[in-house]
């Protein structure tokens, strides 16, 4: 049996020193674990940081011994690399291309560096790659059914060094450890390959959002079990999206309470958009959010609610027509949103006839 956290995307930066915490923290994990590191690309932010951080990652590799550390080299980082340069005894540097391969604990361990300009299909014309228990990607998974992975990646602008989800059985391997998809841990299996993205272990841009993880990889006989093992190091991103109907704002805040509650951890960065049409005040609403940060200001690392309710209470106090529509609105069963979106044109049109006169 064969243990392996598998982890990728950290861009570590010399002027953002905290991220060496992360890195630090999954050679503590690995070592706790019996378990070698497996590190998809992009350990970097760029060759610069690379050179600026190199005595650092060494003294920190030092902790993982006797297990090991393998690396491919991403996009970011594709020249960090060289042969004079020292990253320490335990991390080993698979950049040879197409590939480099070895074996460790009875598995056979396959590295496939990223390489620019070039694509998974380019190494398979050229005669393939051998079987392998595990084979190390950076690069842009290609799959109909999970457009997220690649949308992404076209959203940064990165090369992406396509992987088309009919190549992922010609690769003969067991376990597919990738890197390059920041956002998500994915885990989908293709045939009988397991293929796993386990998203950057730290949020790298805001867009990364929620909580970060890495995977822990068991390789036994036949079996392949992945646990997904959630990393509390840094701060992450999360976001909320909350709408308010008139005539429901106690209602509402109730419910926004419960999902603060449900969501409250201290490495979180919490950022609410409170958006509707209220029946109250807006200096009401303004004392509810208040009410809110000061209740749960002690449950997050951050909190911060974006109050961008609308008060419709004139047009309500005043006419009858409107009180009418709110209350049969607020006892339907239609969906919240087109609930939203009706009340959204009715205040309108009522509201520029009030003005009018």
């Amino acid at each position: 049996m064969a243990q392996f956290i598998h982890t990728a995307d950290l861009h570590l930066r010399k002027d953002r020193q905290e991220r060496l915490l992360v890195f630090e923290y999954l050679v503590k994990l690995a070592k706790e674990n019996n378990a070698h590191l497996l590190i998809c690309g992009d350990l970097f932010d760029s060759d610069s940081d690379a050179n600026a951080l190199r005595a650092s990652v060494r003294s920190i590799q030092e902790n993982l011994s006797p297990q090991k550390a393998f690396l491919i080299p991403g996009n970011h980082d594709s020249g960090s690399y060289d042969e004079s340069f020292d990253y320490g005894e335990n991390i080993i540097i698979m950049n040879q291309k197409p590939f480099s391969s070895l074996q460790i604990d009875g598995v056979r361990v396959l590295g496939i560096p990223f390489a620019h300009s070039t694509k998974m299909g380019d190494i398979l014309e050229e005669g393939g790659v051998p079987f392998s228990d595990v084979i190390l990607a950076h690069g842009t998974l290609f799959w109909e059914t999970h457009p997220q992975l690649y949308i992404e990646i076209t959203e940064r602008k990165e090369d992406y060094f396509p992987i088309y989800v009919h190549e992922v059985s010609l690769l003969k391997t067991r376990y597919l450890a990738m890197g390059h998809a920041h956002s998500e841990f994915f885990n989908e299996r293709i045939n009988g390959t397991v293929v796993c993205y386990p998203g950057s272990p730290l949020p790298v841009t805001i867009s990364e959002m929620g909580r970060r993880y890495c995977a822990k990889v068991t390789v036994e006989d036949d079996r392949i079990a992945v646990e997904r093992v959630p990393i509390d190091v840094l701060p992450y991103i999360d976001r909320l999206e909350f709408s308010v109907l008139i005539g429901n704002e106690l209602n509402g805040q109730a419910e926004l309470r419960r999902i603060l509650k449900e969501r409250a951890s201290l490495q979180s960065k919490m950022v609410v958009e409170l958006k509707g049409y209220i029946g109250i005040s807006e200096h009401d609403m303004n004392d509810i959010v208040q009410g809110l940060l000061i209740e749960f200001a002690s449950e997050y690392a951050e909190l911060h609610i974006n109050n961008r309710t609308t008060s419709y209470r004139h047009l309500i106090e005043n006419n009858p027509l409107i009180r009418e529509f709110t209350r049969r609105l607020e006892t339907s069963s239609e969906d919240a949103s087109v609930k939203q979106r009706a009340l959204e044109l009715v205040l309108q049109v009522f509201d520029e006839l009030s003005r009018r006169g």
